[in-house]
């Protein structure tokens, strides 16, 4: 992908086409008002001239906005190198339950976290052994890039005074229990990359970087932070 300050001409086709084939996840913002949402670009379309690209209508916007014509978006993305990018465009129209969206300008680097963080529902947890012993941490926020969360008391004792920043852990597993469905997957490497202690809080706080996970549990992990974005926005617009 290209890694520039500013990205303009022929080379924001190349990033979007990227960004289609990755299925990388995308952060859109209606601009002056109070929605964001996750999604995928999944195509590029030219129409009398002009080039478009495409995205799914959020089911939470289909009861509320008919006409797209002229929206502003704001869209937020990290490339291949975990540099953050963003740019503005404007809706044009929905069709097929897709939205037509004009291709941006220019896109810009921006200096801001690597990858959005969600809170989870209470009960995630994050389970992996380290030097032989067991750990259980409780989650508090999740990304494609990592986790944050309370490592648990175990056996009377804190089960975070022998892991230190830059230690790495393998073979975690994620359980997610959101209402009546459990979700899991695997993480096959992270690095610790922050510990924190809290005032008046017994547990140590622990920030995990995901390095290596296959595929299909890249896919399973996507899917959760898809569906608790939703129920977000959900709760949002009741």
């Amino acid at each position: 992908m290209v890694d520039a300050d500013t990205i303009r001409g022929e080379a924001i086709t190349a990033v979007l086409n990227e960004l289609i084939q990755s299925r990388t996840l995308v952060r859109i913002k209606m601009i002056g008002k109070d929605y964001e949402q996750l999604t995928i670009i999944h195509a590029i379309r030219s129409r009398k001239g002009e080039r478009y690209f495409l995205i799914e209508n959020p089911i939470e916007l289909q009861d509320i906005l008919i006409d797209y014509s002229g929206l502003p978006f704001q869209f937020e993305f990290t490339n291949a190198h975990g540099v953050p990018y963003t740019f503005t465009t404007l809706g044009d129209w929905m069709e097929d339950e897709e939205i037509w969206l004009r291709f941006p300008e220019t896109i810009e680097k921006r200096q801001q976290r690597r990858n959005f963080r969600i809170e989870v529902p209470p009960n995630t947890f994050l389970y992996f052994t380290f030097q032989e012993r067991k750990h259980i941490l409780s989650v508090v926020n999740l990304s494609l890039g990592g986790s944050f969360g309370a490592l648990m008391m175990l056996d009377n004792a804190c089960s975070g005074l022998d892991i230190a920043v830059g230690d790495i852990l393998e073979n975690l597993k994620l359980v997610l229990r959101n209402g009546p469905l459990t979700r899991q997957l695997n993480v096959s490497k992270a690095k610790v990359v922050r510990t924190e202690e809290k005032p008046m809080h017994p547990n140590i706080f622990l920030a995990c970087e995901f390095l290596e996970m296959d595929k299909e549990n890249e896919r399973k992990l996507t899917e959760i932070i898809f569906e608790l974005q939703r129920q977000i926005l959900r709760q949002r617009i009741r």
